[in-house]
């Protein structure tokens, strides 16, 4: 199984063009982020290199890469919290919001990215439609989790 690597990676201002593409095997894809890390000291060429040499556990990139972010007061607030199903945000370079499928009072399905935001844009207050619906599994003004 070949990997597509970015030569210049894209957190370093590299593009998907063609030219800055070539596919290596995940140990060839490894070393040259071991490369590049050693090299360039950026945190996430150490985190792609330890998540395809499976060095850490899926867990422990997480924490990384959110310690590395900026994320560490929320890392520690939350340091037992199980972070494996939190999803790719911010055009996919950060695990920063969890996905809920939710059901609308009319019966809509809606996939929310990023409860808080959502709550504000649909004038809901966060802690009680998380409270209600994300916690209790309960409604909140018609609203409830779909599973």
């Amino acid at each position: 199984m070949k990997h597509k690597h970015h030569i210049i990676p894209k957190h370093a201002g590299g593009t998907d063009d063609e030219d800055n593409l070539v596919y290596l095997t995940i140990e060839e894809h490894a070393n040259e982020h071991k490369k590049l890390y050693e090299k360039h000291n950026r945190w996430q060429d150490k985190v792609a290199w330890y998540g395809l040499t499976k060095m850490v556990s899926k867990e422990e990139l997480i924490r990384m890469k959110l310690s590395e972010s900026g994320r560490a007061g929320a890392l520690k607030a939350n340091k037992n919290r199980d972070y494996s199903n939190l999803i790719k945000a911010n055009n996919g370079n950060q695990y920063t919001a969890k996905e809920f499928l939710l059901e609308s009072p009319t019966g809509e399905k809606v996939k929310v990215i990023g409860l808080a935001k959502w709550c504000k844009e649909n004038n809901l207050t966060y802690n009680s439609f998380h409270k209600g619906v994300i916690e209790r599994k309960r409604q909140h003004k018609g609203w409830k989790l779909w599973k």
